[in-house]
């Protein structure tokens, strides 16, 4: 009885592992619950060492999900200041409730337009509440443009929900 659960175990294993390698399994499904059933629908018949191959689709790297946050509501102001490596944005704005969270000063530039073109965004609450203080409702972003980013351009326009601003870098 030892010998015969041994035995078992090292052709389950031998299965497992041979993926198709023309031993008891003959398929390359990779699994024990495959053996003598010539392979499973999803094998590709290969003569891989480690299981089945499958192809998975692949998006291309260039491909970007829209951003579905929110624009900020109002922007109040914008400022630049440079450095030695760039030009660091910071963006004040007011939302109309409180508990955005996510806020971001998203890149939306055209490589042709002669302005750097940033979307001022922040993600919903799921439940928002009324302010307590008008002061509660005042966000900050920022974003940094290095030196080497389109140094001939010199404006920066920075897009709200209500208002744009423009600023020189």
């Amino acid at each position: 009885m030892k010998h015969l659960l041994l035995a078992t175990g090292c052709i389950a294993m031998l299965t497992a592992c041979g993926g198709g390698s023309g031993s008891i399994g003959a398929g390359s499904s990779g699994s024990a619950d495959s053996v003598g059933s010539g392979g499973s629908a999803k094998s590709s018949g290969g003569s891989s060492s480690f299981g089945s191959k499958r192809t998975e689709e692949q998006q291309p790297a260039d491909v970007t999900p829209a951003d579905t946050r929110a624009f900020v509501t109002l922007l109040k102001s914008a400022r630049s200041d440079k450095n030695n490596s760039g030009t660091i944005i910071r963006v004040i704005g007011e939302m109309d409730r409180i508990g955005y969270y996510n806020l971001d000063l998203v890149l939306a530039d055209d490589p042709t337009s002669d302005t750097i073109t940033y979307q001022a965004r922040a993600a919903a609450p799921a439940i928002g509440r009324a302010p307590i203080t008008p002061r509660s409702r005042i966000v900050a972003l920022g974003a940094f443009i290095p030196t080497s980013y389109r140094p001939n351009v010199r404006t920066i326009v920075i897009q709200g929900l209500q208002n744009t601003l423009h600023i020189k870098r």
